[in-house]
């Protein structure tokens, strides 16, 4: 059985949350800078989302009953009162656990009626526990039940630490730039839905001891401890060890990934520019015609290359083949002058006579243009 991590006797259920005292582009803080106090880490949750944002639209708040997503729905439910949206927490069960399962989603359920919150929750009873498949399981469910009623948000506690452990995942993988800029506070679940991270400037150990300081418990989640998984492990063995020899290591890798985030959307803003000044044929072809840009120039290739990543994602063309190859290939076929045509993985068409350079899609019936 489980223990509550605040008075170490058994805990199968939320604890009373006291008195409630009395938010899409965030400012970027300084990690350090936000303590363990609670009226802190509201203010540090208020400049990364202002509530006037979201005060008046519906919020669903990802809770799993742990101690990160059980700070956040406190903390939404205080910031977000006085409007005219709702606040609801959502509770995906896996039934990977049995009865500890079932005890994390009664916790969040009474969490939600001591808020005076809407509750939701979406069992999906499988066997698969990989990380990676639970987490689009999740989002699924996340993007159908903020349809379902009308939300325009859908909020998780992901930290700065979870940040610095996801640009080390990343990095240990292979990556690019947008894998070492870490996740986005906000980005698209679905049509009309927002993914949001409030959460993004504030460490872990912060949210426990600002719960402390309210007198809330909250759930332990054993497998989080399994370091057979490769997050686990970066996080319960890897990151510790770093810290021992540089202090403070994992608030600087979120800090660089918050700066590699500023450079990145930069860089897509440009590219945006660029792709919307071109040429585009009603079936979502490219069109180029003269110069573009000068080829050797690592920054215009930059841009080239991210613009050329929108088109992609606007027309719904197949992305999982295209290798940096690919990309740079394309890209200097812009940046020239010969004369070439070759077809790039997904079926798309490159034709290319001196300055002129055509991209299209023969999938599903689509004809070469030459």
């Amino acid at each position: 059985m489980r223990k509550d991590n605040l008075t170490g006797e058994p805990n199968t259920r939320c604890s009373e949350l006291g008195g409630r005292e009395g938010h899409d582009q965030p400012a970027t803080g300084d990690i350090a800078d936000v303590s363990s106090d609670w009226s802190d880490i509201l203010q540090a949750i208020e400049i990364a989302w202002p509530a006037d944002r979201y005060r008046d639209c519906g919020v669903w708040v990802g809770c799993s009953g742990g101690a990160d997503s059980v700070a956040l729905a406190l903390a939404l439910a205080e910031l977000h009162r006085g409007g005219s949206g709702f606040i609801g927490l959502v509770h995906v069960n896996h039934a990977l656990r049995g009865a500890e399962s079932d005890a994390d989603e009664e916790c969040v359920k009474e969490l939600s009626e001591r808020l005076a919150v809407r509750f939701h929750s979406v069992r999906l009873a499988g066997n698969s526990a990989d990380e990676a498949s639970l987490r689009s399981q999740r989002e699924a469910a996340f993007s159908g039940l903020a349809h379902a009623s009308g939300a325009r948000y859908v909020a998780v506690a992901h930290t700065a630490d979870d940040n610095a452990e996801t640009v080390l995942h990343q990095l240990f993988r292979g990556t690019g730039p947008a894998g070492l800029a870490g996740m986005q506070v906000f980005r698209p679940l679905g049509q009309d839905v927002v993914l949001a991270r409030p959460l993004l400037q504030v460490r872990r150990h912060q949210l426990r001891q600002g719960l402390q300081q309210r007198g809330v418990s909250w759930r332990e989640d054993a497998s989080n401890d399994d370091t057979r998984y490769a997050r686990n492990w970066i996080r319960h063995e890897l990151l510790p060890l770093v810290e021992s020899r540089y202090s403070g290591a994992t608030a600087r890798i979120a800090a660089t990934a918050n700066a590699q985030r500023d450079w990145l959307e930069s860089i897509e803003r440009q590219a945006a520019d660029w792709l919307a000044s071109k040429r585009l044929s009603g079936d979502g072809s490219l069109i180029l015609q003269g110069e573009v840009f000068q080829q050797g120039d690592a920054a215009d290739m930059c841009i080239v290359i991210d613009a050329l990543r929108q088109l992609w994602r606007a027309n719904a063309w197949p992305r999982g083949s295209m290798s940096a190859l690919h990309w740079h290939r394309l890209a200097a076929t812009i940046a020239g002058t010969q004369t070439e045509r070759y077809t790039l993985p997904g079926e798309i068409d490159v034709v290319a006579n001196g300055k002129r350079v055509v991209i299209k899609c023969l999938a599903d019936g689509f004809a070469p243009t030459g």
